[in-house]
């Protein structure tokens, strides 16, 4: 399959999710009963928090196989665009080593899916990052504020204007 053929079906893919989202705005897709929305602007990870509030959503808890799957099938089709990494809601901010979502307050787990090394438990990486390992899409503990600013994910319930419970 040529490039040309396989973007068009990329595009199609990704047009498809986001149209058919009925129950959330326009540019957001929908996963299950959320409302996902890719940030096309880098920021810090507390920035990307604010951002995520002001659109009355949170930064996304990656917290289960079926989601980890749809992020990883967008995240690709992104990826040709270089977008490579996004902050997601995880971070060990106020209880170091103790990672916890944004979104409920609740520990990190049983689901996760740690890059080779992650996370490195210091106190200088205390914000989750989505990034490819070869062709895996694994989380990373990284500076919420990197030199090189990162894109982000919000996610909010669908036909919400303002966040569920944030920890």
């Amino acid at each position: 399959m040529n490039f040309n053929v396989l973007y068009a079906l990329c595009m199609t893919f990704a047009v498809v999710v986001v149209v058919k989202s009925r129950n959330c705005e326009q540019g957001w897709a929908q996963f299950k009963e959320d409302c996902i929305f890719f940030g096309h602007d880098r920021t810090t990870w507390d920035d990307a928090e604010k951002r995520c509030r002001d659109r009355g959503a949170w930064l996304l808890s990656d917290d289960n196989e079926e989601k980890h799957d749809f992020l990883s099938d967008m995240m690709n089709v992104l990826f040709n665009w270089h977008y490579e990494r996004f902050f997601i809601g995880g971070s060990d901010y106020y209880f170091e080593g103790q990672f916890r979502w944004v979104e409920t307050g609740m520990n990190v787990g049983p689901f996760s899916r740690w890059a080779t090394g992650q996370p490195q438990m210091n106190n200088t990486r205390n914000c989750l990052m989505l990034t490819w390992e070869n062709d895996q899409l694994v989380w990373s503990d990284q500076n919420c504020r990197p030199r090189e600013y990162t894109y982000y994910i919000c996610e909010k319930l669908a036909n919400s204007t303002s966040p569920g419970v944030i920890g």
